[in-house]
């Protein structure tokens, strides 16, 4: 990225580019961290899918979609430079331990309840009244035998958020980035109480994104065949839902559209099932640029780079008429040091006309935040 331009963007980061960011649980979150430095124009959609950990208990109890990718996401936006912001990010980083005595826990709440414990206290004004009144909400309707162990607390807010907006999501979210000044928007893609299902090559089917991950139970043995929305996780009952309005728009009036990194089927391609996003991305002027994982992620397996790079354009293409790859990807960003499956497609992004970007920047198993960021910026301003 031009040094000049990236001072500029440095010093007015109100004035960036507009992003539109295809994102799902908390491998983007350092980069929008930095990004929000070069840019306060990011649109960042996120999955309501989650189905595992505190979110399943949320989820059960509440009739609701999932809030922690979209809490997370919107404290990596918060405004670092507010004041008392590190006591509101303890708080919402904060989990009930899951092993301590049950008093302890008993205290614990208590003190939450009645905004006494130090986690509240600690945020100033006007937050620590907002966040007081939205965790008291949620105490007083959360269900009597309640499972608080393991609970994210910045999850309760948001729930206790989420119910005080008639259950819906968007206002919820413009609630939080409201309180923490936030620097971009976070929004999920749709808001609906909604499962992901998935059929394997060996012709197994998981039901639940916690199924999918490898995080909370052993990694899928065979290739993902399918993915899909299910309406619940005892019982394979497929449904469509559409995006909304603001979705849309948010696909349509920007400088540039990126597909995070991140698990390639329960946060990438679950951010693609909902139709409307295929035919509003391949309508789309602005250049659409993939960045792919580095590291290992369970849900490819068996997928080379290519069978990856097919899958995600065979997704975009299924909700358009008559569109081609060229239209919902133009760009791969390409490390050309790292160990991909596979041969890295140079023939195939050739033949549908999409363009390589080499990044060798590196941070962990991941691409430097820094850098990508800058990448990202340039070319949603340097492309027509």
């Amino acid at each position: 990225m031009d040094q000049e331009l990236s001072a500029r963007l440095l010093r007015a980061p109100e004035l960036g580019p507009r992003l539109t960011v295809l994102s799902g649980g908390s491998a983007f979150n350092e980069t929008a961290r930095v990004l929000k430095r070069y840019t306060q124009h990011a649109t960042h959609l996120l999955t309501p899918f989650d189905s595992g950990g505190s979110s399943a208990i949320l989820r059960t109890a509440f009739d609701m979609p999932a809030v922690g990718d979209l809490r997370s996401r919107l404290m990596a936006l918060a405004d670092e430079s507010l004041s008392g912001h590190q006591a509101v990010v303890k708080l919402f980083a904060t989990r009930i331990p899951k092993n301590a005595p049950d008093r302890i826990i008993e205290v614990l709440l208590h003190g939450l309840k009645n905004g006494s414990d130090k986690l509240v206290t600690q945020i100033e004004e006007p937050i620590q009244s907002s966040v007081s009144r939205l965790l008291k909400r949620f105490f007083d309707v959360a269900p009597k035998g309640f499972d608080y162990r393991g609970a994210s607390l910045g999850n309760l807010v948001m729930t206790g958020a989420y119910l005080d907006h008639h259950k819906r999501l968007d206002p919820t979210a413009s609630l939080f980035s409201r309180l923490i000044k936030g620097q971009g928007v976070a929004r999920v893609t749709v808001d609906a109480n909604l499962h992901l299902g998935a059929v394997l090559d060996n012709g197994q089917v998981v039901l639940g994104q916690h199924r999918m991950t490898g995080k909370e139970v052993d990694p899928i043995q065979s290739p993902v065949r399918e993915l899909f929305v299910n309406r619940g996780l005892d019982r394979e009952s497929r449904t469509t839902v559409s995006i909304k309005r603001k979705t849309r728009s948010a696909l349509l009036d920007t400088d540039l559209i990126v597909f995070a990194q991140g698990s390639f089927y329960s946060s990438l391609l679950a951010n693609i099932l909902p139709r409307g996003v295929g035919s509003a991305i391949a309508e789309s002027q602005a250049p659409k640029v993939w960045v792919p994982n580095l590291g290992e992620d369970p849900e490819q397996i068996g997928l080379s780079f290519e069978d990856s790079l097919v899958r995600l354009v065979n997704a975009l293409l299924v909700d358009t008429n008559s569109a081609e790859p060229r239209d919902v990807l133009t760009h791969v960003v390409i490390n050309p040091n790292a160990q991909y499956h596979g041969a890295i497609p140079l023939h195939k992004l050739n033949s549908w006309g999409i363009t390589p970007i080499y990044l060798t920047q590196t941070d962990g198993l991941g691409f430097c935040p820094k850098a990508l960021s800058e990448m990202l910026c340039y070319l949603a301003l340097s492309v027509s």
